[in-house]
């Protein structure tokens, strides 16, 4: 079993397109799915199969803008669909024993944090969060390709990437360039009612949308591109001088501090402690930038 998983993963990984991003500087040559989520996903199937059913096999499909993964067998408790969409931490082994030894030769992770990494290595790619579907015995997990910004001009991707907000605040301006709601922010993002609530809320405050006319379920904020064009050009400004400023004083080191404070004083505002995925997840940065920057502004007060 430990031969076969790479073996299946090779075809896999050759049929997985890269494709250059060059919206307004957010990307680079990537392929077209996280590296790590459709691997953890070729895992799981292997590891969870129901090998009883031995008419069936795991089943990887293709097609133009997704992927997925069938593989035999129920759920098994106290994994749900629920509980996988809204990425709790949850575990449990069909074949417990093969599960130990794919955890013992480093091929997989037994604490269920598998999921919560899948989500947010698509989010950070600006992709759909991975989908779960179960149906006729079978335990499907789908992949979309399709960026959530597909179809915005590139010059209101560059407003969105301007503005002093958090990773998730801008994934919904991009997704929904006109109004957004409570749910499109909780679809996006993976978050519950009210912190998608206070997330907009910030927004608003900003001036970036409009305080909803009619407030509760169901309420609409209406996006002001002319405010958010105003506050990105601002804030542009205000990074570039404060770089300038700061590589004189560094001698020329890589300058960032005054590009994250608006996003961690925001952050903080309603939150006591900060992890380095968290991190992570505000600036799409990598796991080793993350820790270089944190253990910098902690040294820095």
């Amino acid at each position: 079993m430990a031969r076969a998983q790479p073996e299946a993963l090779r075809p896999t990984g050759e049929q997985i397109r890269r494709w250059e991003w060059l919206h307004a500087g957010f990307f680079r040559e990537v392929p077209e799915y996280p590296g790590f989520a459709w691997q953890e996903v070729i895992v799981n199937a292997f590891a969870h199969h129901d090998y009883e059913d031995q008419g069936r096999e795991i089943e990887v499909w293709f097609f133009g803008d997704r992927m997925e993964v069938n593989s035999p067998g129920n759920l098994v408790p106290p994994v749900t669909l629920d509980a996988l969409r809204s990425r709790e931490p949850v575990h449990a082994s069909r074949n417990p024993l093969l599960v130990r030894v794919l955890v013992e030769v480093g091929l997989m992770r037994e604490e269920g944090e598998e999921i919560a990494r899948m989500f947010e290595e698509m989010e950070t790619s600006y992709l759909q969060g991975p989908e779960f579907a179960f149906d006729a015995a079978t335990f499907t997990v789908t992949l979309r390709n399709e960026p959530i910004f597909a179809g915005v001009g590139t010059e209101w991707q560059e407003v969105v990437r301007g503005l002093p907000l958090s990773l998730a605040q801008r994934r919904v301006l991009l997704a929904h360039p006109d109004r957004l709601t409570n749910e499109d922010y909780r679809r996006l993002n993976g978050v519950d009612r009210d912190e998608a609530y206070r997330k907009i809320q910030e927004m608003v405050a900003l001036g970036v949308v409009l305080p909803a006319e009619a407030p509760g379920r169901g309420a609409v904020y209406r996006v002001q591109r002319e405010t958010a064009e105003r506050e990105g050009r601002r804030n542009a400004r205000g990074s570039n001088a404060g770089d300038a400023l700061r590589a004189a004083h560094t001698g020329g080191d890589p300058v960032w501090m005054l590009e994250r404070a608006a996003a961690l004083r925001a952050f903080f505002s309603n939150h006591a402690t900060l992890k380095n995925a968290g991190y992570r997840q505000l600036f799409a940065a990598g796991r080793g930038v993350a820790f270089r920057e944190l253990r910098q502004l902690v040294r820095g007060g």
